[in-house]
């Protein structure tokens, strides 16, 4: 979804708002993905189970990387 809002500022907007649109982006999912991570820390204290919470880490992660870098996010395998 990021990278299509992105495509879309890109084509039908100017070059201040893709970059706007994509620093917007960089902050929210790298506020995202601190959360998950103090959220997998704190489970992890706890001893709760984190397997399904460690991969949703890792979609935001790929997502974040994209928003920053403009990698292409690897597919993520949904079997653990």
């Amino acid at each position: 979804m990021q990278k299509s809002i992105l495509l879309f500022f890109k084509k039908h907007h100017g070059v201040i708002q893709y970059v706007l649109a994509r620093l917007i982006l960089m902050v929210y999912m790298g506020l995202r993905y601190f959360a998950s991570a103090l959220v997998l820390i704190g489970k992890g204290i706890v001893g709760r189970d984190v397997v399904n919470d460690l991969k949703e880490s890792r979609n935001r992660w790929s997502v974040f990387k994209y928003c920053v870098f403009g990698s292409e996010p690897e597919r993520v395998n949904r079997e653990l």
